[in-house]
């Protein structure tokens, strides 16, 4: 994996805390910065991909209307409601 330098500007209180948990897990700040950006770089890219699925489900047709919704929750919760 190639690594590039990034100039950043952040909080001096977040730093201060990066810093401050780097020191507790014996991690350096930068190793930290960077899992902490990958991290939210995959859950962004999971949201988007997310999303466009169910645009591509509304375009062809594949949805639920909200009263057949509706009707399958109270099926759902009336089976469980009859094993108590």
């Amino acid at each position: 994996m190639s690594t590039e330098t990034l100039p950043l500007l952040i909080d001096a209180n977040i730093q201060a805390r990066l810093e401050r948990v780097a020191r507790e897990t014996g991690h350096n700040a930068s190793a930290l910065a960077q899992a902490v950006l990958r991290d939210f770089l995959d859950e962004s890219d999971a949201y988007d991909a997310a999303i466009q699925e169910g645009i591509d489900d509304c375009e062809a047709g594949r949805v639920v209307s909200f009263e057949d919704l509706k009707a399958d929750v109270e099926k759902q919760l009336a089976a469980l409601m009859s094993k108590k």
